[in-house]
């Protein structure tokens, strides 16, 4: 017989594994049907030289796609169980975050959501894994996009005092319980402790009635963060 906390992060890890499930098939079903269409297009023209380099060429970019999801798909799985080593090194906390920005721009744009930085004061050299504290924010931007209303602006910005530096997302919808126990925040949230930081969301209520109420998130991590296995 398992108790009720139990049965809550059973059910938790499930849902998070179902929804990965999700992602897994529909992430790969792009690439894939790229890789059969230009199979069946080269079997179809096996003499004609230009076709042979471009379908290889289409084919290799392809699977490389796939092994990318794969492997991130991987990665995922052993932050969420814990699983995974932080590899701590001198970074630039304004190189990660324009990284991460640049990466959600095209999808920010398609959705008409207005995606900024302000780096003025973020801090030049932290301690910290660059990899995964890429993903972490790359997390919050998705979500605060995803949910952002069309016209309106998700801003990132990054802070520090003596001892800490803190990386705020700025916009979208504050999430709800089951959004919040969502892969993509459940991984956050696990980097954020990785890294001997916290992850913290807020709801804003908006300045008139009209606006919609937003989310901050706030990610405050060690400047000489050396992370926990």
């Amino acid at each position: 017989m398992i108790d009720e906390p139990e049965r809550v992060a059973l059910n938790t890890r499930i849902e998070q594994q179902n929804e990965l499930l999700d992602k897994l098939t529909h992430d790969l079903r792009s690439p894939l049907h790229a890789i059969l269409g230009w199979v069946a297009l080269l079997k179809a023209s096996p003499g004609d030289p230009h076709t042979r380099e471009r379908g290889l060429e289409t084919i290799e970019r392809n699977a490389r796609v796939q092994q990318h999801l794969l492997d991130e798909i991987v990665d995922t799985l052993h932050v969420l169980r814990g699983e995974v080593v932080l590899r701590p090194a001198p970074i630039d906390p304004r190189a990660i975050v324009m990284t991460a920005v640049e990466a959600l721009q095209p999808v920010a744009q398609a959705r008409g959501v207005h995606l900024e930085a302000a780096l003025a004061h973020a801090p030049t050299s932290a301690q910290a894994d660059g990899v995964r504290l890429q993903r972490l924010i790359a997390a919050l931007l998705a979500h605060a996009v995803r949910t952002a209303v069309v016209g309106s602006s998700v801003e990132i910005t990054a802070s520090a005092d003596s001892s800490r530096f803190e990386i705020q997302v700025r916009g979208g919808a504050a999430p709800s319980p089951e959004e919040a126990h969502g892969v993509g925040l459940a991984v956050a949230h696990q980097l954020a402790t990785l890294h001997g930081g916290v992850l913290s969301i807020e709801r804003v209520v908006g300045v008139s009635a009209a606006d919609p109420a937003i989310a901050v998130f706030r990610a405050r991590l060690p400047l000489g963060a050396l992370g926990r296995t």
